[in-house]
């Protein structure tokens, strides 16, 4: 049986546009099954078109095109990709810092949620506590900005913050 092609330009154009998808979310953008789209993935690994990283319980993946994030990079992508992390990030560009309790408030996200992420976000040096109080800011603001606006967010990911990621959007250009 030969391989569907166009199944794998169209699982290769989603790791060039959006680095650090995993499986399910590949499979659900290209409309493939999971079976399907891993085999796929698979075969674009061993020709040497895409990697994948190992990032808790998923498995990322990124070009290996020269336009794509740097490995150190790849860290800080995965946990944009994810919903609530992103929300914070995004969040935090304007505020700068924030407690706890004001971004459960103004996310609209349970506080038990709210610290889960927080935690794990200061443990990987993503987040850290702002001098002085129980506050926390972007550990690298620069960074995660320049990061949001060369890779941006699937739509699928925004949509339910998409005023927040849109005010935040359309007043940065990205540096060339």
């Amino acid at each position: 049986m030969k391989p569907n092609l166009e199944h794998r330009r169209a699982l290769l154009r989603l790791v060039e546009r959006f680095p650090g998808l995993h499986l399910r979310e590949l499979s659900r953008a290209a409309r493939l099954s999971e079976a399907l789209a891993g085999y796929h993935l698979a075969a674009l690994e061993a020709e040497g078109h895409v990697r994948s990283a190992v990032d808790g319980e998923f498995r990322r993946f990124y070009s290996l095109l020269p336009t794509a994030p740097r490995t150190d990079d790849e860290p800080l992508i995965g946990l944009l990709r994810q919903r609530v992390p992103l929300q914070v990030a995004v969040f935090l560009q304007d505020r700068e810092r924030a407690t706890q309790t004001e971004l459960a408030e103004t996310l609209g996200l349970a506080k038990s949620t709210v610290s889960y992420h927080v935690g794990k976000l200061r443990d990987v040096g993503f987040l850290r506590l702002s001098t002085g109080s129980e506050a926390v800011e972007l550990a690298e603001p620069a960074r995660v900005r320049a990061l949001l606006l060369r890779w941006q967010p699937r739509s699928d990911v925004t949509d339910r913050f998409a005023s927040l990621w849109n005010a935040f959007f359309r007043t940065r250009k990205p540096r060339e």
